[in-house]
């Protein structure tokens, strides 16, 4: 995807229901993913997957590093969801939070979300560090791709 793509996605955001979503049950579902029962936690994920992914989009500015972005914010979510506290405002403040952090972090190290998959692959059970690492090495084989193919696309332009 090209630099454009948060122009894309902007005129087709809908807006984001901050009192705890359709039905209220934002509560609900955060103690039960605090229980560890995932289906909750999966239905947060669900509720607040596409508006985190713009908010990601808007800050990184191409598609890829926005998907990367917005993984690693529901990864972050589910490993400190022991740690939210509601503080009267709604659970989507606490992942917006967190993605805005993210951000930050990506555009001061200009890893972007490599730096946060290596932590996670670090910090997390053996599961999630290999799916990790298998996501890194994913990403790294399409930019070596993307960056061969821009190379041949200049040179058989000359």
């Amino acid at each position: 995807m090209k630099q454009g793509d948060a122009d894309v996605a902007v005129g087709r955001a809908r807006p984001v229901d901050l009192t705890g979503g359709e039905t209220g049950t934002d509560e609900a579902l955060v103690r039960a993913a605090k229980s560890g029962e995932a289906s909750a936690f999966g239905e947060l994920y669900q509720r607040y997957r596409d508006p985190i992914y713009r908010y990601c989009l808007s800050r990184t500015g191409t598609a890829h590093d926005a998907e990367d972005l917005t993984s690693d914010v529901f990864v972050k979510a589910l490993h400190s969801i022991d740690r939210y506290q509601e503080r009267g405002l709604p659970f989507v403040a606490f992942l917006y939070r967190i993605a805005r952090n993210a951000a930050i972090v990506a555009g001061n190290t200009g890893l972007g979300s490599r730096q946060a998959l290596e932590t996670a692959a670090e910090d997390a059970d053996p599961t999630v560090a290999a799916t990790a690492r298998r996501a890194l090495a994913r990403r790294e084989e399409v930019r070596s791709f993307e960056s061969t193919r821009a190379g041949s696309t200049v040179s058989s332009r000359a």
